[in-house]
Protein backbone atom coordinates (compact mmCIF):
# COMPACT_ATOMS: atom_id res chain seq x y z
CA UNK A 1 0.00 0.00 0.00
CA UNK A 2 2.74 2.13 0.90
CA UNK A 3 4.43 1.78 -2.51
CA UNK A 4 0.99 2.45 -4.72
CA UNK A 5 0.59 5.32 -2.26
CA UNK A 6 4.02 6.84 -3.64
CA UNK A 7 3.92 5.75 -6.99
CA UNK A 8 0.21 7.47 -6.93
CA UNK A 9 1.53 11.27 -5.05
CA UNK A 10 4.12 11.18 -7.47
CA UNK A 11 2.42 10.79 -10.60
CA UNK A 12 -0.12 13.56 -9.27
CA UNK A 13 2.71 16.04 -8.69
CA UNK A 14 4.15 14.95 -12.07
CA UNK A 15 7.38 13.74 -10.52
CA UNK A 16 7.88 11.25 -12.88
CA UNK A 17 8.93 13.33 -15.70
CA UNK A 18 10.25 16.38 -13.91
CA UNK A 19 13.32 16.09 -16.00
CA UNK A 20 10.86 17.48 -19.26
CA UNK A 21 9.39 20.40 -17.06
CA UNK A 22 13.35 21.48 -16.26
CA UNK A 23 13.84 21.21 -20.06
CA UNK A 24 10.85 23.00 -20.91
CA UNK A 25 11.88 26.08 -18.46
CA UNK A 26 14.84 25.68 -19.66
CA UNK A 27 14.28 25.89 -23.09
CA UNK A 28 11.93 28.87 -22.70
CA UNK A 29 14.08 30.80 -20.35
CA UNK A 30 16.60 30.30 -22.61
CA UNK A 31 14.28 31.61 -25.53
CA UNK A 32 12.79 34.59 -23.60
CA UNK A 33 16.34 36.09 -22.80
CA UNK A 34 17.74 35.84 -26.27
CA UNK A 35 20.50 33.02 -24.96
CA UNK A 36 21.95 30.01 -27.11
CA UNK A 37 19.84 26.78 -26.27
CA UNK A 38 22.83 24.03 -25.79
CA UNK A 39 21.60 20.57 -27.09
CA UNK A 40 23.73 19.15 -24.11
CA UNK A 41 22.19 21.08 -21.40
CA UNK A 42 18.67 19.63 -23.16
CA UNK A 43 20.14 15.90 -23.27
CA UNK A 44 21.23 16.23 -20.10
CA UNK A 45 19.58 18.78 -18.12
CA UNK A 46 20.11 16.71 -14.63
CA UNK A 47 23.85 16.64 -15.32
CA UNK A 48 24.10 20.11 -16.82
CA UNK A 49 21.29 21.83 -14.80
CA UNK A 50 20.69 20.52 -11.61
CA UNK A 51 19.85 24.25 -10.06
CA UNK A 52 16.86 24.13 -12.68
CA UNK A 53 15.81 20.49 -11.27
CA UNK A 54 16.20 21.17 -7.40
CA UNK A 55 14.33 24.62 -8.11
CA UNK A 56 11.48 23.16 -9.37
CA UNK A 57 11.63 20.52 -7.00
CA UNK A 58 11.87 22.05 -3.79
CA UNK A 59 9.08 24.59 -5.18
CA UNK A 60 6.71 21.88 -5.92
CA UNK A 61 7.47 20.62 -2.38
CA UNK A 62 6.44 23.37 -0.87
CA UNK A 63 3.17 23.94 -3.29
CA UNK A 64 4.37 27.20 -5.09
CA UNK A 65 4.08 28.25 -8.76
CA UNK A 66 7.97 27.16 -10.17
CA UNK A 67 6.71 28.95 -13.88
CA UNK A 68 5.95 32.23 -12.55
CA UNK A 69 8.97 34.44 -11.32
CA UNK A 70 10.88 37.44 -11.72
CA UNK A 71 14.49 37.85 -11.67
CA UNK A 72 16.73 41.39 -12.04
CA UNK A 73 19.17 41.27 -15.06
CA UNK A 74 21.28 44.48 -15.03
CA UNK A 75 19.36 46.47 -12.68
CA UNK A 76 16.19 45.68 -14.42
CA UNK A 77 13.41 43.61 -13.14
CA UNK A 78 11.90 40.84 -15.74
CA UNK A 79 9.00 38.88 -15.18
CA UNK A 80 8.35 35.52 -16.66
CA UNK A 81 5.47 33.57 -16.60
CA UNK A 82 5.72 29.91 -18.37
CA UNK A 83 3.28 28.21 -16.39
CA UNK A 84 0.96 27.32 -19.55
CA UNK A 85 3.69 25.93 -21.46
CA UNK A 86 5.95 23.97 -18.72
CA UNK A 87 3.65 22.80 -15.68
CA UNK A 88 1.85 19.52 -16.36
CA UNK A 89 1.06 18.48 -12.51
CA UNK A 90 -2.12 17.25 -11.69
CA UNK A 91 -2.77 18.90 -8.33
CA UNK A 92 -2.29 21.50 -6.66
CA UNK A 93 -1.70 20.35 -3.28
CA UNK A 94 1.78 20.40 -1.86
CA UNK A 95 3.67 17.17 -1.38
CA UNK A 96 4.10 18.30 2.12
CA UNK A 97 -0.09 18.05 1.98
CA UNK A 98 -0.52 15.11 0.46
CA UNK A 99 2.11 12.84 2.67
CA UNK A 100 0.30 14.02 5.32
CA UNK A 101 -2.93 12.19 3.65
CA UNK A 102 -0.97 9.03 3.38
CA UNK A 103 -0.23 8.97 6.78
CA UNK A 104 -4.01 9.35 7.58
CA UNK A 105 -4.90 6.72 5.17
CA UNK A 106 -2.45 4.60 7.46
CA UNK A 107 -4.38 5.47 10.80
CA UNK A 108 -7.64 5.14 10.01
CA UNK A 109 -9.17 2.10 10.79
CA UNK A 110 -10.45 -0.43 8.01
CA UNK A 111 -13.33 -2.69 9.66
CA UNK A 112 -13.39 -6.21 8.59
CA UNK A 113 -16.22 -6.83 6.12
CA UNK A 114 -16.62 -10.44 5.65
CA UNK A 115 -19.45 -12.75 6.66
CA UNK A 116 -19.59 -15.48 9.13
CA UNK A 117 -18.20 -17.70 6.74
CA UNK A 118 -15.25 -15.66 5.86
CA UNK A 119 -16.99 -14.71 2.68
CA UNK A 120 -17.21 -11.06 1.37
CA UNK A 121 -20.42 -9.73 0.85
CA UNK A 122 -21.83 -9.11 -2.30
CA UNK A 123 -22.30 -5.68 -3.83
CA UNK A 124 -26.29 -4.31 -4.44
Amino acid sequence: MRRYLGILKSSLLNELYLDLEARLLYIFYQSANGATISPEVVRDIRGQRPDIVQFLAQQREQGNIAYVFSETIDGVQKDYDFRNVCEFSHTMIPQCSLGRSARCRRRRHVPDLRGRNGAMPHPR
